[in-house]
């Protein structure tokens, strides 16, 4: 695999020397840096003028790796510039209904059941971990007062400082900026393959993974072993964490994804606001509002918080011990 920009198409050919000139001394080649015992940098030069130019280069590695220190996007593998990695999972195109039916246990009435068909995208297989924040901002996540190991979810974030952090990542990615602000407002680029927070109708979809059951695993009958929520809901439930658990600490629900339900509460993209009852394309949530959508419920929530319907919402600017946030990416053309 090549990274960096090589260009493209064969190399121009060398101007032929005049007949009565000296053949020009051959230089010996540079000795090339290696890397992990692979090729050293593949160099791409133009020799069509009077002095050879190095238009591009990249590393060439012979099995396809990155380089260890890379920023890179591989399929889903975000590798953090040397530090931790970042898996994300892909999520095929699909429609699905959103929201809950009447005779869910403890639904709302903002869960009005509708259809949603969704392009492929790429979900965070986890919460964005402290250890992930300080690879990719280059300074320590915000304050902690427990839980606080480069495994734990990063919270006391603002849902400006999750956007900051996925247009950072974009970035460092060589990716565009998928969110800006225009005359004072966040927008986000339907079109833009960057990384960003992921929406409501996303997030859903993939804490469902293929299910209607309240939960991804079920019912609560199964709460405990699948999810950190609180351990007094009408009945005893020790699910071994008492605060912010480790990411990872729960099983997978069936795409693959850790702590949709419980842990912290997770950013969303959209404004909060009533759901439609036709059928939506992509739905990106409300132009305006008050506040911005959580999901997931808690460590400190109990059971029907945790349900993969459960709407939830804040100011954007708060910034709490129990929310923080995964990100997704729009799957690029191919």
């Amino acid at each position: 695999m090549l990274l960096g920009i090589v260009a493209c198409g064969a190399e121009p050919a060398a101007a032929p020397a005049p007949e009565d000139s000296a053949p020009a001394a051959e230089e010996a080649p540079a000795e090339l840096p290696k890397v992990a015992g692979k090729r050293g940098p593949k160099v791409t030069v133009d020799r069509s003028g009077p002095e050879p130019v190095v238009t591009a280069f990249g590393i060439q590695l012979n099995d396809g790796e990155p380089p260890p220190d890379a920023w890179h996007w591989h399929e889903g593998d975000v590798m953090l510039g040397g530090g931790p990695r970042m898996p994300m999972v892909h999520v095929p195109a699909a429609t699905f209904t959103m929201g809950s039916g009447p005779f869910e246990e403890g639904r709302d009435a903002d869960e009005v059941a509708h259809e949603v068909t969704l392009s492929e995208y790429w979900i965070g297989a986890t919460e964005v971990t402290r250890g992930q924040w300080r690879a990719v901002m280059g300074s320590d996540a915000p304050d902690c007062y427990s839980a606080c190991s480069d495994e734990h979810p990063v919270t006391r974030v603002s849902w400006d400082e999750a956007v900051a952090f996925t247009n950072t990542l974009s970035l460092r990615l060589g990716l565009r900026e998928c969110q800006r602000q225009e005359f004072g407002s966040w927008v986000r680029d339907p079109g833009c393959d960057g990384i960003r927070l992921v929406t409501e109708a996303e997030w859903e979809h993939a804490a469902r993974a293929g299910t209607t059951t309240p939960y991804s695993f079920g019912t609560r009958d199964e709460l405990c072993a699948n999810a950190n929520g609180s351990d007094w809901w009408g009945r005893s439930c020790s699910d071994g964490h008492s605060d912010l658990a480790p990411v990872k600490s729960f099983p997978a629900n069936a795409w693959g994804l850790y702590e949709m339900h419980g842990n912290a509460r997770e950013w969303i993209w959209d404004w909060y606001g009533s759901y439609p009852t036709e059928l939506v394309v992509d739905p990106m949530g409300p132009s305006f509002g008050s506040s911005r959508c959580l999901r997931g419920g808690s460590y400190e929530n109990e059971d029907r918080f945790l349900r993969s319907a459960f709407r939830d919402s804040i100011d954007p600017t708060v910034r709490t011990g129990n929310v923080g946030f995964r990100v997704a990416r729009s799957a690029p053309a191919r």
